[in-house]
């Protein structure tokens, strides 16, 4: 299938999860998920939907339930959505990558923490080298760039 066609099915998926989880189901633990992307097949068989959840290992887990059990439902919504021969099989898969992000900030913060109180322990502002520790050089002035001298005029032959 055309990459363009299959990026297109693939977003029109993960909009319609979105809406169906956000306002048509009835299950209390539905409120928290969110659809972060999906992986659609070249063949439109199969699908891969990641999503996140805000919570805790046990909001996880019940949502993880939840979306084994409405699998039927959620494909059928999708189906109705895509006009393509074939409708694609489901596979739910909890996206990571949030909390890696999360991770990630809460270390450069610590760094960050950790660098200020150095900093002033030695009396300096952060983020700035010491004093003498490295020789500040002035940046070099770029050198002038020579042009190649101008082209002849090309001569022109006559054909008659």
């Amino acid at each position: 299938m055309n990459p363009i066609r299959l990026a297109q099915c693939s977003s029109r998926i993960q909009e319609r999860l979105a809406e169906v989880l956000a306002y048509e189901m009835k299950d209390p633990r539905a409120r928290f998920v969110t659809v972060t992307r999906t992986k659609l097949a070249k063949d439109l068989t199969q699908c891969v939907v990641f999503y996140s959840v805000l919570g805790d290992e046990k909001d996880r887990s019940l949502v993880e339930h939840m979306l084994e059990h409405a699998k039927g439902f959620l494909e059928r919504q999708v189906r109705a959505v895509l006009a393509t021969r074939v409708s694609p099989h489901l596979f739910f898969k909890y996206d990571e990558s949030i909390e890696g992000a999360i991770r990630l900030g809460q270390k450069i913060d610590e760094v960050v923490a950790a660098d200020r109180e150095r900093a002033a322990a030695l009396g300096r502002e952060p983020g700035v080298a010491p004093e003498g520790s490295e020789e500040e050089e002035e940046p070099a002035e770029p050198e002038p760039v020579e042009k190649p001298p101008p082209r002849p005029p090309r001569k022109r032959s006559r054909r008659a």
